[in-house]
């Protein structure tokens, strides 16, 4: 059994906040928007806090699930099911990393037209 991760982070192309959030609640339960600043969303569900980030890198929009009690075990679980209800390209860290690692960024997943692909992201 994969240990869970204690954060979780993704990224969406073009993806709508309204969408995002739907799809969570239909995976998690109700979630609560407790504020917006500038393009982020901050939403709530019990505990989990989140952050979605409208145009974090470029296209992408990056979701932040900063206290993990999700149902999803690690990034790539959570992208595959952000894939499949949202039908959108996501992408997301092949391993668990820290700033504090030295040396080159992890590589990434790309998860496009129903399946995935590692590639690194420049």
């Amino acid at each position: 059994m994969t240990p869970t991760l204690s954060d979780i982070e993704i990224y969406l192309l073009k993806a709508q906040p309204e969408q995002v959030r739907a799809w969570l609640e239909s995976s998690i339960g109700p979630v609560t928007e407790t504020a917006i600043k500038g393009n982020s969303h901050f939403w709530q569900c019990e505990s989990m806090k989140m952050i979605f980030t409208v145009r974090a890198e470029g296209n992408f929009d990056s979701l932040w699930i900063k206290q993990n009690q999700s149902p999803w075990a690690d990034d790539l679980e959570c992208a595959r099911s952000a894939h499949h209800v949202l039908e959108t390209e996501i992408r997301c860290a092949a391993r668990e990393w820290n700033e504090s690692e030295s040396g080159d960024q992890p590589g990434w997943i790309k998860l496009t037209h129903g399946q995935e692909k590692t590639f690194d992201w420049k």
